[in-house]
């Protein structure tokens, strides 16, 4: 009788425990039907995000595509870069699909005209600006009688600060560019200039001299605006200038990860001034890309050579 009462507790102590072990089971059960109905449920809405993020970025793509083919627009073509400047090349390396730099060509019966432009950032804001900073400059060259570089420019400096700031009660934009303008007479050797926070080289006879622009950047509309300066330029034929943003001696690179420095962009000119001016281009754009490396491109890339 001992055994048979010892056999229907522990029955009853298994059954008991087999009860427990399914309430558990069908606990875990149910929690993993809520997690696996959650991480669907989720997953769903992943990938519905997923889908309208893609729809978002294909149409701002699309958007900046648009905006790439009007800042095009406003470049002056190859054909009448050459026309104006037939030894010429032009590097042009944005960031971005859509640029902050810009350069501009034109004339009139007395002048060949010639800018290179960085207005402020790169990418779209940096592209807006440029097309504001174009139909400006056009306008205030329709009525130039001078041979004032400096002058141009401080109307620029004006126009552009009144257009960004005409709405009175909103704060002041500080956005502006700086650039290097210049006025190639058409019936001399002399190039008139002026420039801001840009340098200006020109080579003749192997030797290089570096044109400092001022440390003022257009758009500021200040009494520093006093410090723009007119230069005149009298050159030989067979020189050679060259216009350039900071994006290449801003460049980080090298085996050390540093800017590339004015020093060394002005040693590869004077080194490469007798090169034919395609190849110039070559060396220049090769130079640049092994220092760059495998770093990102820290800014918008242009320069301009002129053979005079």
């Amino acid at each position: 009788m001992q055994a048979t009462s010892i056999n229907e507790n522990s029955v009853k102590d298994l059954t008991e425990q087999l009860r427990k072990l399914e309430e558990k089971y069908e606990s875990q059960k149910q929690m993993t039907e809520m997690t696996i109905g959650f991480l669907q449920d989720a997953n769903e809405k992943l990938t519905e995000a997923k889908d309208e993020i893609d729809k978002v970025n294909k149409r701002v793509q699309q958007s900046i595509n648009y905006a790439q083919r009007i800042q095009q627009k406003i470049l002056p073509s190859d054909q009448k870069v050459h026309r104006l400047y037939p030894d010429s090349f032009v590097l042009y390396k944005p960031k971005d699909v859509v640029s902050g730099d810009f350069y501009y060509a034109d004339e009139d019966d007395r002048f060949n005209y010639l800018a290179v432009i960085d207005c402020t950032g790169h990418g779209v804001p940096g592209a807006f600006l440029t097309l504001i900073v174009n139909s400006l400059l056009e306008s205030i060259l329709k009525e130039n009688k001078s041979n004032r570089a400096d002058i141009l420019l401080k109307k620029l400096d004006e126009r552009l600060f009144h257009y960004l700031n005409k709405n009175e009660g909103v704060k002041k934009i500080q956005d502006g560019l700086d650039i290097t303008f210049c006025m190639k007479e058409k019936s001399s050797n002399k190039i008139y200039f002026s420039s801001t926070h840009q340098r200006l080289y020109h080579v003749s006879s192997q030797t290089i001299e570096e044109y400092k622009g001022a440390p003022y950047s257009i758009g500021e509309f200040s009494k520093r605006q006093a410090k723009l300066m007119n230069h005149q330029l009298e050159f030989e034929q067979g020189d050679m200038i060259y216009l350039s943003t900071d994006g290449i001696i801003d460049q980080f690179g090298g085996q050390d990860n540093e800017k590339f420095k004015r020093k060394n962009f002005k040693n590869l000119l004077l080194k490469i001034a007798d090169y034919p001016l395609e190849k110039q281009q070559k060396i220049i754009d090769l130079t640049f890309e092994k220092w760059r490396g495998n770093k990102v491109q820290t800014d918008d890339v242009l320069v301009m050579g002129i053979k005079l």
